[in-house]
């Protein structure tokens, strides 16, 4: 519909949206936001479907999502509660760097 320019392109996606919500398919509304580029809302989907590595992965691929202490606090609590220690390790770890390099940035 999108690469069409269907006429009711907007009202399509938003009902594909909603079905995908209304059905608890988080993970799949999660993709839909982040290829709007609503990094925000995609993180909060895929924690909510239990992929918190995916939520992880676009976090740390995305500058301004990684400096947000309480996202990264939640994505950090869900790999530890779905027992993936290594993950959330590798997921402080480049958290830190930034944070260090966004420090040595600004206080140079």
């Amino acid at each position: 519909a999108e690469a069409k320019n269907h006429s009711e392109f907007e009202r399509l996606k938003t009902t594909y949206y909603q079905w995908l919500n209304d059905t608890e398919q988080f993970e799949k509304a999660g993709a839909v936001k982040e290829k709007e580029r609503d990094f925000n809302g995609a993180v909060y989907l895929y924690l909510r479907s239990s992929m918190p590595t995916k939520a992880a992965r676009l976090v740390m691929s995305n500058k301004e999502l990684i400096h947000n202490q309480d996202l990264v606090n939640k994505i950090a609590g869900a790999l530890i509660t779905s027992d993936l220690y290594e993950n959330v390790s590798l997921f402080y770890f480049i958290f830190k760097l930034n944070l260090l390099s966004f420090f040595l940035f600004f206080f140079s």
